[in-house]
């Protein structure tokens, strides 16, 4: 999930600083649900940059050398891979993870999300049904304390909730809903959104790049 998180708001904001990579992963507060710590964005950015997932261009800011990065062709492919592996192949009693690549899902083309909906379908009612199966031998074999079994009982429910979204939300996709990679149109944030500042920036970072490698 780091990966794809740092990856990710490259794709969105590239090219970009780390202070500015940083305050946006913030603004998403990440450290209260993704286990992320703000502090090593830097060094994630760095490491990620030595994989060759990203590359890193140092541009001069005023008085002094920032260090701004790109998506590489081999970051770009990586970051799509974690995006649809999160839909189809993450925890099923964990969602973070799946709700952070629904997040990243209007990079993929349409029938790709859906597939990975649709597998994310199968896996949760398998769990569902494993659960159910522990839940009914307990009432007879009492082979674990009956407060940890009702306990299975929220996770059910859970469970019958997601699947309905799921399938509701299959439906809509299927329909044309909501737009993804290769289709006109899309999201825009209001106008006093911080991100247009980061836009601005990041179309001057690309001109001084386009000037430094001419």
């Amino acid at each position: 999930m780091t990966r794809m998180l740092l990856l990710g708001v490259v794709s969105v904001f590239q090219p970009v600083n780390g202070y500015q990579a940083r305050r946006e992963l913030l603004s998403w507060g990440v450290e209260q649900w993704a286990d992320l710590k703000p502090g090593s964005v830097y060094s994630m950015l760095t490491t990620l940059s030595k994989q060759r997932l990203l590359v890193r261009h140092d541009l001069r800011e005023g008085h002094r050398t920032v260090a701004v990065y790109k998506m590489s062709d081999a970051g770009s492919a990586e970051f799509m891979r974690l995006v649809a592996t999160g839909l189809a192949e993450s925890e099923t009693m964990d969602r973070t993870l799946f709700k952070t690549a629904l997040s990243f899902s209007p990079f993929l083309p349409r029938e790709e999300v859906l597939r990975g909906l649709r597998a994310r379908v199968g896996r949760v009612v398998e769990m569902r049904r494993d659960l159910m199966e522990k839940i009914e031998l307990n009432v007879t074999a009492q082979f674990m304390p009956p407060h940890v079994a009702h306990s299975l009982v929220l996770d059910v429910t859970l469970m019958d909730a997601e699947l309905t979204w799921l399938r509701d939300f299959v439906v809509m996709l299927e329909a044309g809903s909501l737009t993804f990679a290769g289709e006109p149109g899309g999201w825009a944030p209001p106008p006093e959104d911080s991100g247009w500042e980061m836009a601005e920036q990041s179309a001057r970072y690309r001109e001084q790049i386009a000037e430094m490698l001419a």
